[in-house]
């Protein structure tokens, strides 16, 4: 029997390292779907980064919104859906937002190397607040 999550269960859910899969409105054809990493936070929202000359920040720009999935791969399965407009695009601070995203996947060890020797950002940050949930937990 599926099961939906609490507030605090979903939460919990959402700091784990699992890549996000993202949909993007892209006229006259399917959405676009790619998967990446984010970071959320319950005050703020959904946060992504994308490359500022990419056709995934054309689309995003353009339909102002986007969904995301993030799921547990191994059983018991989970995942957690969210859609929502984008509230904010600012640069990219790599020392600051793109070490706090790698670190989550990466450890702080890694993350620290995975920065070293990049050339300054030439990315975005994109927030999203999520209005439609919907979650499921298989266990």
């Amino acid at each position: 029997m599926v099961k939906r999550m609490t507030k605090l269960q979903r939460e919990m859910f959402l700091e784990r390292p699992y890549l996000a899969v993202i949909g993007i409105e892209e006229p006259g054809l399917s959405p676009r779907v790619v998967p990446l990493w984010y970071d959320y936070k319950p005050s703020t929202g959904f946060s992504i980064i994308v490359k500022k000359k990419s056709k995934k920040l054309l689309l995003l720009q353009a339909a102002k919104r986007f969904s995301l999935c993030i799921q547990e791969p191994q059983p018991p399965y989970k995942h957690v859906s969210a859609q929502g407009p984008i509230i904010e695009i600012r640069d990219c601070v790599d020392h600051v937002d793109l070490l706090a995203v790698a670190t989550k996947y990466l450890g702080v060890e890694e993350a620290q190397r995975f920065l070293q020797g990049r050339a300054p950002s030439d990315s975005l940050i994109l927030i999203m607040d999520p209005k439609k949930w919907v979650t499921a937990d298989y266990s």
